[in-house]
């Protein structure tokens, strides 16, 4: 299997949480650090609420078409976390409650975009909010490439 598959596999899997219980929804962070570490990338954390307009359409907009190119998949792990879910496997593979994850990232509004490492910490300032859906690509894009940088910079 070539990189670009089992990538794709990760996010689709990463992205798409298995059930837990009945309505709970897990999202697991151990896997993702795991992936990103392995590939040597940064973790993009897109946070999103059910009753967020802007939330969908970055979705729609951004996230479908990053995944659908495979321009990506040397470049980053990609993990949508909505913030209604109850709770989360974090990177060191503890469960907690989704507000603690929200907390450690000063999550004030969604959508929010985090860059961080295999470890969970913040490589560059987050993107927070949405002002401008047509420029929105471009600076997740930045944010990408800066994230990056950061990461290597740090392994140096």
């Amino acid at each position: 299997m070539n990189k670009k598959i089992k990538l794709c596999v990760v996010m689709f899997s990463i992205m798409l949480p298995g059930l837990i219980g009945a309505n709970e929804k897990m999202i697991n962070l151990k896997k993702a650090s795991e992936q990103a570490a392995k590939l040597n990338v940064p973790i993009m954390l897109v946070f999103m609420d059910d009753d967020c307009e802007d939330c969908e359409s970055i979705k729609d907009e951004v996230l479908k078409p990053m995944q659908i190119s495979g321009d990506y998949q040397d470049k980053i792990v990609v993990i949508t976390i909505n913030i209604q879910n109850d709770k989360i496997i974090d990177f060191t593979g503890a469960v907690n409650k989704i507000e603690t994850l929200t907390n450690r990232y000063d999550l004030e509004l969604t959508p929010s975009v985090s860059f961080v490492d295999a470890v969970g910490k913040t490589l560059i300032p987050p993107i927070s909010g949405l002002s401008n859906l047509e420029y929105y690509g471009s600076l997740v894009d930045e944010g990408i490439e800066k994230a990056n940088i950061k990461l290597q910079n740090n392994k140096n």
